[in-house]
């Protein structure tokens, strides 16, 4: 019987009975359930591995950006087909190569990634249950990497589990030889972990170490960046364990003899002091300490990846601290500020807000934060909040002044001028107070977000 990797039998859940049955069985010996091959139709035999793997990617893409509300309509995938199409693929021998097999890792990994977050509803986009495409295309998906696990075990990768990076997964930098309709002629370049190798092998400079990573990170986005350091910690995280792993407790404690007998110190790392939430601090209390094995076993071996690290936290030290980033702080401080106070006062429960998606919700928010008071008060009476803090919070127009001004940051009597002239028979001082100007163009924000 075909094992995995550590010498586990490969085995498969009949869908008919559920008993278990080796995984190379094409019937099950105990209800006689047969497995019907997969037949492909000329148009699925002519595409190419890549062109398969591509509308794989593609398809998870465009589901992802529904489920984080960044697009707003989505049409079903045959996410079933594709992986039978896959899987069909892989087993011929031409293709049976470490890249593919890892690539099925990462979409088991993927596939688990996408059941859970459907099983929790943990999308950004609450909306996104309503479309009955994606609800399906989840449950599929859900389906793919619990009932067809048997299938990936088929490319189990040997050796250390790799976390699943997006970024590897779905960013891999594609040249094109050919252009052409049947996407035959690809060339796709090492995965990110074939890049951090070489980084912890010393083949790159520093020069090719920050190449690298502008290129990894599309000329140093900072949001981007920060997914590369996570992604090189744990990928060292990894390293470090497997290299750790390579030396008996014997090769340790002769290495501890030898530096004793030289009168060599012995490296140590302190842990931190975990306290529980609400204990007394003892202030006698000292961290305890642990044996260094990297300092004490292979003290050089990860100075190229500790090099590369540095840089990437200098990098992202400087760009968090230019003054765009900090403008953009004090901007997404504002906003959230503005949100917070906005939910209290019913915003999101407006018919006219709540129909709007969460990227157009958010919309909303930054013009009524950057436009200046005049324009938000024009904006929040068209959208309906001023009369549902009458209606439903205070009965007094002052009570309105004051809720709006402490969300909006100004005086009441700003507040007020600017919903006098909205009002057309108002006497109020058009020149000092100028909603009234913004009214068309916010009624037309809110036509266009119908």
């Amino acid at each position: 019987m075909r094992t995995t990797h550590d010498g586990i039998d490969l085995i498969k859940a009949c869908p008919s009975c559920d008993r278990f049955i080796p995984i190379a069985d094409t019937a099950c010996s105990f209800c006689g359930y047969v497995y019907e091959p997969i037949v492909l139709d000329p148009e699925e035999q002519a595409w190419s591995y890549t062109y398969t793997v591509e509308l794989i990617n593609d398809a998870f893409f465009r589901l992802e950006n529904f489920g984080k509300g960044d697009v707003n309509t989505y049409s079903s995938s045959p996410f079933g087909r594709m992986f039978s199409i896959i899987f069909h693929k892989t087993r011929i021998p031409e293709n049976q190569t470490r890249k593919n097999y890892k690539r099925l890792n990462q979409y088991y990994a993927l596939t688990g990634q996408l059941a859970t977050d459907f099983d929790k509803s943990n999308f950004e986009n609450s909306d996104a249950y309503k479309n009955k495409d994606f609800v399906e295309d989840l449950e599929d998906i859900t389906y793919i990497n619990s009932d067809r696990y048997w299938e990936f075990l088929e490319f189990e990768m040997p050796g250390k589990k790799e976390r699943l990076s997006i970024t590897d997964l779905m960013e891999e930098e594609i040249i094109f030889e050919d252009a052409g309709p049947e996407f035959s002629n690809y060339k796709i370049e090492n995965s990110m972990y074939d890049d951090f190798d070489r980084v912890r092998n010393g083949e790159l400079t520093e020069l090719e170490r920050y190449n690298l990573a502008e290129k990894l990170t599309d000329n140093f986005k900072l949001e981007k960046l920060k997914l590369l350091h996570k992604d090189f910690d744990y990928y060292l995280f990894l390293e470090q364990e497997e290299m750790e792993s390579r030396f008996s407790i014997e090769e340790t404690y002769a290495e501890i003899n030898r530096r004793k007998e030289k009168g060599l110190a012995i490296p140590m790392t302190q842990l931190p002091i975990i306290r529980k939430k609400g204990a007394p601090i003892d202030p006698d209390e000292k961290p305890k300490e642990v044996l260094n094995k990297e300092a004490l076993l292979f003290p050089y071996e990860f100075f190229h990846c500790y090099e590369f690290r540095k840089m990437l936290n200098n990098k992202i030290r400087e760009i968090e601290d230019s003054p765009e980033v900090q403008a953009q702080k004090i901007q997404v401080e504002t906003t959230s500020k503005l949100r917070a106070g906005l939910s209290p006062l019913g915003f999101f429960d407006l018919e006219t807000v709540r129909n709007l998606w969460p990227k157009q919700q958010q919309d909303l928010i930054k013009m009524i934060a950057e436009r200046g008071v005049p324009f938000a008060v024009a904006l929040l009476n068209e959208i309906g909040v001023t009369s549902h803090i009458y209606s439903s919070i205070t009965k007094s127009k002052s009570g309105i002044h004051k809720k709006l001004a402490a969300v909006l940051g100004c005086q009441e009597r700003t507040v007020k001028g600017n919903l006098n002239v909205l009002n057309k028979i108002s006497r109020e001082d058009r020149s000092r107070y100028t909603a009234h100007l913004y009214l068309d163009e916010a009624r037309q924000i809110l036509k266009q977000m119908k």
